[in-house]
């Protein structure tokens, strides 16, 4: 199972095979917890298997809905 997509506002990943996933701890480029709008890395999980995913949201563009 891999993320296929963040919703920083909600705070949850949504995996590949459409679970909804909580984000456990958003990180700045300092490795500090920070806010999702400073963010660089997310660390979602554990999923429905118990796994941890830690995402580089540099892989993410940003959506926007009209």
């Amino acid at each position: 199972m891999d993320v296929a997509a963040i919703n920083r506002k909600h705070g949850l990943a949504i995996m590949d095979d459409g679970a909804l996933v909580p984000v456990a701890v958003w990180l700045d480029r300092n490795g500090e917890e920070c806010g999702p709008d400073e963010a660089i890395v997310a660390v979602v999980g554990p999923d429905a298997e118990g796994w941890w995913h830690p995402i580089s949201l540099a892989v993410f563009e940003q959506a926007t809905i009209h």
